[in-house]
């Protein structure tokens, strides 16, 4: 159900940080680094649970929500380098 609104929202930040001209590149590359963290997050996750025992899925939580921090991470140093400080809209 929220899977059209994730996705249609990404190109937004993108499509604000750049001049037009440059929008559908950053689209494209946003979009390359999303499809290789899917492609290899999966077998990362299943090698976390094979070395963890098999059913302990309390360490893949841990490796994801270290991944989603990381990610916030990026995202907020991109809002500060974007608009010069924290505070701002696009």
């Amino acid at each position: 159900i929220c899977s059209g609104a994730f996705v249609s929202l990404l190109p937004a930040p993108s499509s604000h940080m750049v001049e037009p001209h440059l929008i559908g590149a950053t689209i494209g590359f946003s979009g390359t680094c999303m499809a290789i963290g899917a492609l290899v997050s999966a077998p990362i996750a299943g090698q976390i649970l094979d070395t963890a025992g098999g059913l302990n899925f309390s360490a893949v939580g841990g490796y994801s929500g270290g991944v989603v921090l990381l990610a916030c991470f990026f995202s907020l140093a991109s809002r500060y380098d974007a608009l010069g400080g924290w505070k701002g809209k696009f």
